[in-house]
């Protein structure tokens, strides 16, 4: 079964490693060395306490995660979010765009 679902503190095991996967391998995320576990904890929790962020499940394990966040600091921006999406390699069973679904409503 598929279900996108509002993040909870325990998922941030199961999202850390995405997260590491992507600043290895690609230039999707900006950061050039990955953040350790307790400040990326921190950085994540705090996104979720004022914007949306859900993760997908297949089966219960989670495959991916997604979250709306300010674009700019400055306030003539303040209505401007940035969409981040990422999941683990592999099969997605659609969820990739119905979580752009949900986080665009």
């Amino acid at each position: 079964m598929q279900e996108l679902r509002l993040l909870q503190e325990k998922d941030l095991e199961s999202i850390y490693p995405i997260y590491v996967h992507y600043v290895k391998t690609s230039v999707a995320i900006f950061d050039v060395v990955p953040d350790s576990f307790d400040v990326f904890k921190e950085r994540m929790m705090e996104i979720s306490k004022t914007n949306p962020f859900y993760v997908a499940l297949n089966d219960d394990v989670l495959i991916g995660y997604g979250y709306v966040h300010p674009a700019f600091s400055k306030e003539a921006y303040k209505y401007c979010v940035e969409l981040t999406i990422y999941f683990k390699e592999g099969k997605h069973y659609g969820l990739p765009s119905k979580m752009l679904d949900q986080l665009e409503a």
